[in-house]
């Protein structure tokens, strides 16, 4: 479960969201809609503990928060492969860890690509790779901050079916932002939109 009470949050003078509050249980599923650069990155950011909100707080429990950024973080000297199994240390014991990587990137449609570094992918392949390591490590709580871009329609469908797999399989809460409300139609779950004033309009 993670709950945000009243957070608000400035960068000099401009107030990027005033007053969000909103509450995602184990197994829930909540989509975070809204125009480029109203906030929504930083809501996941407060969430993740990466940056304190100016005012309010975040309640979490469970151990394990996974983050896909919307920036390509790889770690550049590293393979597909090798960046999952670095996120996973402390996390899977050793002896799964290498079959778990695999086949998340066989799930993801890079099996072929599992040796290649960051600079040999494509924007769309580094993308997937950072959706795997967030999903790697079998999180309680999943920040997705927009998935979806750089991919293509099928790549879309399959990163959507992970995605819920772990949310109903693991009970785990998915917060997941979005820009495009033509993904979020059929996603489960509410849709809150973030409007360019920071505050909460709830669309389902």
């Amino acid at each position: 479960m993670i709950k945000a009470e009243k957070i608000s949050k400035s960068f000099g003078s401009k107030s990027i969201i005033s007053d969000i509050s909103f509450t995602v249980n184990n197994g829930e599923f909540l989509t975070i809609t809204g125009a480029s650069g109203c906030g929504k990155s930083t809501i996941l950011n407060i969430l993740s503990g990466l940056i304190s909100p100016d005012s309010g707080s975040v309640i979490r429990t469970g151990k394990r928060t996974g983050y896909a950024f919307q920036k390509d973080i790889l770690i550049p000297w590293k393979s597909a492969l090798e960046n999952i199994l670095y996120i996973m240390k402390g996390h899977i014991p050793l002896n799964q860890a290498y079959d778990t990587a695999a086949s998340l990137l066989e799930q993801i449609g890079l099996a072929d690509d599992m040796h290649k570094k960051p600079y040999m992918m494509s924007g769309g392949m580094k993308k997937r790779v950072n959706i795997a390591r967030a999903i790697s490590i079998k999180p309680d709580i999943l920040l997705l901050d927009e998935p979806f871009a750089f991919l293509d329609e099928k790549n879309i469908e399959e990163i959507k079916k992970i995605i819920l797999q772990i949310q109903v399989n693991d009970d785990c809460a998915v917060i997941l932002v979005n820009h495009d409300n033509k993904y979020a139609d059929n996603l489960p779950g509410k849709t809150i939109e973030i409007t360019s004033a920071g505050l909460r309009n709830e669309l389902t």
